[in-house]
């Protein structure tokens, strides 16, 4: 290992250095107790984000209806089962 010291410099203290996050170099970065108020800006419309909807580049419109027409076939289905069996136990129930 080498011996080799960096050598004390002595003297007055340096200023701080300036903080690199700052936003702006013309003007100085507000102190943890100020408080900026700015005039109010134009009203900017809201965009609501649903996530399960499909991207919308990806919408093929004949898919689309398929899926429509298959949801409406399935409803269909539930609607006659239902029926059938709210039907069979009525009847099995008077036969008794």
């Amino acid at each position: 290992m080498s011996e080799t010291k960096r050598p004390l410099l002595k003297g007055s203290l340096r200023p701080p250095k300036v903080n690199p996050s700052n936003l702006s170099y013309t003007q100085p970065p507000a102190s943890r107790d100020e408080l900026s108020i700015g005039a109010q800006g134009k009203n900017v419309k809201v965009v609501e984000f649903n996530s399960s909807a499909i991207p919308q580049p990806f919408l093929d419109p004949s898919i689309v209806q398929k899926r429509a027409q298959m949801d409406r076939e399935w409803q269909l289905r539930q609607e006659k089962t239902a029926r059938a069996s709210r039907d069979q136990a009525a009847s099995s129930s008077t036969g008794d």
